[in-house]
């Protein structure tokens, strides 16, 4: 006799969970919304490893001269994706090294952070000289 209301209360307990599932189901959106795209910089290390080179090759070919990070977070700096992938490209289209690249590159070929790059520097270093500097800018064909 024990186990018949232990069975009534058990199918008791579950139609009132299956209610509660519906309840909540109902709140749930319908559709599942994609995620957001993967984030489109890479870090110093990333850059390294896709391109297949060295630390020091990064740091004395690479950063500064062949790409700019175009966010920084902390001490750490960031790079376009898109401009990495570029530079892939030009390296297997040349055949040539990452360091040769970077002694035969000129400025009309260098990517367009770069120069973003250098104008907030000079912004960020300018702040204290007065208006000369300001002027000077100001007169600068790189705007």
């Amino acid at each position: 006799m024990q186990d018949t209301t232990t069975d009534e209360r058990l199918l008791i307990k579950v139609t009132e969970i299956v209610e509660v599932v519906k309840d909540i189901r109902e709140f749930l959106p319908r559709t599942i919304e994609p995620k957001a795209d993967p984030p489109q910089h890479g870090d110093a290390n990333w850059v390294i490893d896709y391109l297949e080179i060295s630390e020091s090759t990064f740091y004395r070919n690479v950063r500064g001269k062949l790409l700019t990070p175009v966010l920084r977070i902390g001490t750490r700096e960031y790079y376009d994706r898109e401009e990495v992938y570029d530079l892939l490209r030009r390296v297997k289209e040349t055949r040539r090294s990452v360091g040769f690249l970077a002694k035969h590159t000129t400025p009309e070929e260098a990517p367009a952070s770069f120069f973003m790059s250098l104008s907030r520097r000079l912004d960020s270093h300018m702040d204290g000289f007065g208006p000369r500097v300001h002027r000077l800018k100001a007169l600068s064909p790189h705007q």
